[in-house]
């Protein structure tokens, strides 16, 4: 084998070797960035829950009236975050969440906040979830039975 056969096979494998190193570092920032947003989703996606959760706790005690300015409060402090991270559907959902101020029917915004629940599994990665708005409420509402949802 002659020198330039040499120099071509060792030069060929450097150029390899480069354009691997450089595909891996691209792909090893693309997780890296995807794992940051999955954080950032994560915890808005929680602050989102604790506040829904905490409406429903303080209606289901009888405390609607004194809640309500508190809600758009917490509303308009979440609609940045959910802007932001929250998937497409996720972000639908939320607004014609939150845009339901005075309800003409409340099962109407239980069934659309099981939705939105079941939307927030879908984006966390349970893509194949079949559970249903009735069945995501049935995990704290006793009777979700006697509704018609």
């Amino acid at each position: 084998m002659g020198f330039w056969q040499t120099f071509a096979i060792v030069l060929c494998t450097a150029i390899f070797t480069w354009i691997g190193h450089a595909v891996v570092s691209v792909l090893q920032r693309r997780v890296e960035k995807d794992k940051a947003l999955e954080a950032e989703k994560r915890a808005a996606y929680k602050q989102l829950l604790e506040v829904l959760f905490g409406i429903f706790k303080t209606v289901k005690k009888g405390g609607k009236d004194a809640i309500e300015q508190e809600i758009g409060e917490k509303f308009f402090e979440l609609a940045r975050d959910m802007t932001v991270y929250a998937s497409d559907e996720v972000l639908r959902l939320f607004i014609r969440f939150k845009n339901q101020q005075q309800p003409e029917n409340p099962i109407q915004v239980l069934k659309l906040f099981g939705e939105l629940i079941i939307a927030i599994r879908k984006d966390l990665g349970h893509d194949q979830t079949t559970v249903s708005s009735k069945e995501v409420l049935s995990s704290f509402i006793t009777d979700v039975d006697n509704l018609d949802i």
